[in-house]
């Protein structure tokens, strides 16, 4: 059984930086569907997510950004969390599975407990700015 949300009804989301290395390791595991997908409770595959990672990787790709926000329900989290070994490590060796379970719980909390010292959602200048500060780590 699938899941459809009433007309004009929405689930909260948090917002998420992925790496681009991170992305492309999230996109050979978030398919669109599944065989047995009608078996689980929250089946392992998501379309809006699998769309949206692969409008990120575009992003990425076309702009060479090292990273891109991912905006995501507590089931992406979900998702995330269980196809993902906290010892993945990208194709240069650097680690993404924990770095990337990291940005998920943390959005998962604040999704739970609401954002933490902050009174506020960030807005996109507070995002272009993070993004920013990550590409100077990234540079180093």
């Amino acid at each position: 059984m699938i899941y459809m949300e009433p007309a004009g009804l929405r689930r909260p989301t948090a917002t998420v930086l992925v790496t681009r290395e991170a992305l492309w390791y999230l996109r050979s595991r978030v398919r669109h569907e599944s065989a047995d997908q009608g078996q689980w409770k929250a089946p392992p595959t998501d379309l809006d997510l699998n769309r949206q990672i692969a409008d990120a990787i575009l992003r990425c790709e076309e702009a060479d950004l090292p990273a891109a926000w991912l905006e995501v329900t507590k089931q992406d989290l979900l998702l995330i969390d269980y196809i993902t070994d906290q010892d993945t490590k990208g194709t240069d060796g650097r680690p993404i599975g924990r770095p990337l379970l990291l940005a998920t719980f943390a959005a998962y909390r604040e999704l739970e407990e609401g954002p933490m010292a902050t009174a506020e959602d960030p807005d996109e200048e507070a995002k272009e700015s993070k993004l920013r500060e990550f590409q100077q780590r990234e540079a180093t």
